[in-house]
């Protein structure tokens, strides 16, 4: 469960920001103006969360490595979701004052 809660702590920020360099989108302005949700906003923070949770799943096809892969698919839904909502909600409404 530890292993899941660390991944899911530390992999999405950076996956995102490789995904946003990979794919060649758009910086994100920090302040908060009006502005229609786009791909650029929620893309890179998808595919990370995909892709933080991809091995729990692979984990669990396994029967030697299903109760491993249970605990780490939980512990890094639960913590990559926060992770990443934070991260899309500071992003899409903007982090500094008008």
């Amino acid at each position: 469960m530890a292993v899941g809660a660390v991944v899911g702590l530390l992999a999405p920020l950076p996956l995102a920001l490789l995904l946003r360099h990979v794919l060649d989108l758009p910086e994100v302005e920090a302040t908060p103006i009006s502005r229609p949700l786009t791909a650029t906003y929620w893309l890179p923070w998808t595919l990370s969360w995909l892709t933080v949770n991809l091995p729990g799943v692979a984990l669990l096809f396994s029967a030697r490595t299903r109760h491993f892969g249970r605990w780490f698919l939980i512990a890094s839904l639960l913590i990559s979701t926060v992770v990443v909502w934070f991260y899309f909600v500071l992003e899409y409404k903007g982090f500094s004052p008008d």
